[in-house]
């Protein structure tokens, strides 16, 4: 049973807001989780993709780090899984 998310309209729509944003940024093109950096020949290393940081640094100026994690969560599960739970 999920617990009750009492922000989960606003906070839904403050993450299509910076989606929406980044992908305007991104020409339409998809957004991605991740980013891969490529340093030089031989060395790379992955990073969050901007959409993701800014949103969790906005959660987390609007409820704290635990709180921002959970919402995080709740966020990624409503748009990128369409409500069902990865077992």
């Amino acid at each position: 049973m999920q617990e009750e998310w009492a922000t989960e309209v606003d906070d839904l729509k403050m993450a299509e807001e910076i989606v929406n944003k980044h992908l305007e940024r991104n020409e339409g093109e998809p957004l991605g989780f991740f980013e891969i950096i490529v340093e030089d020949e031989e060395t790379s290393h992955c990073e969050l993709s901007d959409w993701l940081v800014e949103l969790a640094e906005q959660y987390d100026e609007l409820y704290g780090e635990e709180q921002a994690l959970y919402v995080m969560k709740r966020v990624i599960g409503c748009y990128m899984l369409a409500g069902s739970t990865i077992h």
